[in-house]
């Protein structure tokens, strides 16, 4: 994260690519890491201060910090989501085929398969990566 103070604008590279899912690059060795990534976001949008537009990392316009906000929940409502069908002994398949994006993330891209997906998101929770 990259904070122009005075432009009141912040970069956020590949953590948040836009309206869409993560692609969290574990398989490659280059460190991404799906449980820890909403804890990220969390800091990020806790201690991040006085900035108003978000340079994202392929999003064709500059969004809003409430936009950052909304990702970071939206993130964490398939997170939890996750969590909670692990807690249940349920399979990843199951908690993949069942997930519901919330209305409220209607304007978030949430597809079941491909690299911005549901399905590499679920499954590396559930190898804790």
């Amino acid at each position: 994260f990259i904070v122009f103070k005075e432009a009141r604008t912040m970069h956020t590279g590949d953590m948040f690519l836009g309206k869409l899912l993560p692609f969290i690059d574990a398989e490659n060795g280059n460190g991404g890491i799906a449980i820890e990534f909403g804890r990220t976001l969390t800091r990020a949008t806790n201690t991040i201060q006085d900035v108003d537009t978000i340079i994202t990392g392929h999003w064709e316009v500059p969004l809003a910090v409430s936009d950052l906000v909304d990702y970071r929940a939206f993130y964490m409502d398939l997170y939890d989501h996750t969590r909670r069908g692990i807690d249940a002994g349920r399979s990843a398949e199951e908690v993949i085929a069942d997930y519901v994006k919330p209305a409220r993330f209607s304007d978030f891209s949430a597809a079941l398969n491909g690299p911005f997906s549901v399905t590499p998101i679920v499954n590396y929770i559930y190898k804790g990566v």
